[in-house]
């Protein structure tokens, strides 16, 4: 844009803008397993987008940080993953995320062998 489109009260008129570019369909490779096919789809239903690529910035897709705790949680809910918020901030990507799952839970389980 050129400008911010703007109210009479000179405020952000939010419902001129348009939508983000970001709202399409990925352009990057799609998960490659089951982990990061549900990643994948906890990240869409999140950001309300109809797919996230294993190496889409969830973030330039559209998340900030309260969607981010929100995916946390729903990892450690359906993972059992205690994935740092911090650590998802460093590799905000399926793939990313898949790998933070993938050490959080072989380290829960080497803890408690």
């Amino acid at each position: 844009l050129d400008a911010l489109p703007l109210t009479s009260s000179e405020k952000v008129d939010r419902r001129a803008l348009p939508p983000p570019a970001s709202a399409g369909p990925s352009r990057s490779d799609p998960p490659r397993d089951a982990l990061e096919r549900g990643l994948a789809a906890a990240m869409a239903g999140l950001l309300g987008v109809s797919s996230i690529g294993r190496e889409d910035d969830f973030f330039a897709a559209g998340g900030h940080s309260l969607l981010a705790a929100r995916l946390v949680l729903v990892v450690r809910e359906t993972h059992g993953a205690a994935v740092p918020l911090v650590a998802f901030f460093a590799r905000p990507t399926v793939a990313g995320l898949a790998e933070l799952v993938r050490a959080t839970v072989g380290a829960t389980r080497g803890r408690a062998d």
